[in-house]
């Protein structure tokens, strides 16, 4: 089993998916870049909305994709435009799972999360962007029921430590290098949503204003990570809690001696189980570099490893995944590169694809994984990244 966390492009509406299991020690999630948001914020209020059941069934395969992810090697989600598709036979075939309620639309941006076959999450923020529609679903998309946060702003992240508990980034705006933040928790499975922590530009608000966002990550309900860029050289954003988001403060990590001049650019932790996870951070240089934390004991302390620089001067490292905290993916745009001890060391694979317009990877296995271009191209390896056969 695992998790995965995609992000396509920014536009006027906003929606974003999740799925979920009960395992949250086999979790993998994969991260993505941020979108954007508006600079207005207002307080929220959690209504709850009748059940939904009507859905759209179509057994016909959708032009393109903004994002996949594969639960198993058979069974998967993605999403086109704002539909919800779902395979059982290895990306062959797909079926249209999307709310009745959701009209299609390429102004559609689409944000996705992955725990399982059954469980599925899909927030709709509409044009107006004051308030969220967050669709839930756990039986694997036949039916939907609907409950609606009042807020604005973009999601900008998502994550579940389980199928009742999890926490909800949105971006509400930026201005010369800050930007406005919320972040809502759920603890029945996304029926009820509460604002926990927002940023402190506003009176009461604990999270740091400045600095760009790009989420935040609970391994448990009191313990999480705030992360971002960071303008200052040799320094990670990086603010932890330790009371459920109610409080945070910044958690100081060791910087690569190499790596003392350059600027960061922090992702939401990965954890895959209580105490093993790692933290993705890309190194704003010339080639571009990435750079993977690591902690064993739930993040009291984080590790760097070996820094991974850029082949190529157009190098950029915003696609990767990992499977375990020791097994993971990552392609500057032109090489793909793999980790067995957690980025200690990385094995160069020269695949038989150009790699340039990858905009996401999914690996099940060091052995099995899937790759989609900005072409909307979906690809299938077997041998770990060496061959790549395309499938739709």
């Amino acid at each position: 089993m695992k998790n995965v966390v995609l992000l396509s492009s920014v536009v006027a509406t906003t929606v974003f998916l999740l799925a979920g299991c009960t395992s949250p020690s086999s979790s993998k999630p994969q991260p993505s870049p941020r979108g954007s948001g508006t600079t207005h914020v207002r307080d929220s209020n959690t209504l709850k909305n009748p059940a939904t059941q009507g859905v759209q069934i179509s057994q016909q395969s959708p032009a393109a994709f903004s994002s996949i992810h594969m639960v198993s090697p058979t069974r998967g989600w993605a999403t086109e435009n704002g539909t919800v598709w779902y395979t059982t036979d290895g990306a062959k075939t797909w079926k249209n799972v999307t709310p009745k309620e959701i009209s299609p639309s390429s102004k559609l941006e689409t944000y996705s999360y992955s725990l399982g076959k059954n469980h599925f999450w899909l927030a709709v923020t509409t044009d107006t962007q004051t308030v969220i529609q967050i669709y839930r679903t756990s039986n694997g998309g036949q039916t939907w029921n609907m409950t609606q946060i009042h807020d604005v702003g973009y999601p900008m992240h998502l994550s579940f430590t389980d199928v009742n508990h999890g926490w909800l980034s949105l971006m509400q705006g930026a201005a010369a290098g800050s930007e406005r933040e919320s972040i809502y928790q759920t603890q029945d499975g996304g029926t009820t949503w509460h604002k926990i922590s927002y940023t402190n530009e506003i009176p009461g608000g604990t999270l740091p204003f400045g600095g760009d966002k790009t989420g935040a990550n609970f391994v448990n309900t009191q313990h999480g990570w705030a992360t971002g860029f960071s303008p200052a050289n040799g320094q990670v954003y990086f603010y932890q809690t330790n009371n459920g988001g109610h409080t945070w403060k910044s958690q100081n990590v060791p910087i690569p001696s190499s790596l003392h001049e350059f600027q960061f650019t922090s992702h939401p932790p990965i954890f895959f189980n209580q105490e093993d996870g790692i933290v993705p951070v890309q190194v704003n240089a010339i080639p571009a570099g990435f750079l993977v934390y690591q902690t064993t004991d739930g993040g009291k302390t984080w590790e760097p490893n070996t820094p991974l620089m850029g082949t190529t001067r157009n190098a950029v490292f915003s696609t990767w995944d990992f499977v375990t905290p020791h097994l993971g993916f990552v392609t500057d745009g032109t090489k793909l590169f793999m980790t067995e001890n957690g980025g200690q060391a990385w094995i160069i694979i020269r695949p038989n694809i150009s790699l340039k317009g990858v905009s996401e990877l999914d690996f099940m296995t060091q052995t099995d994984g899937w790759a989609l271009t900005t072409s909307d191209s979906l690809y299938h390896t077997t041998d770990g990244g060496y061959t790549w056969t395309k499938v739709h």
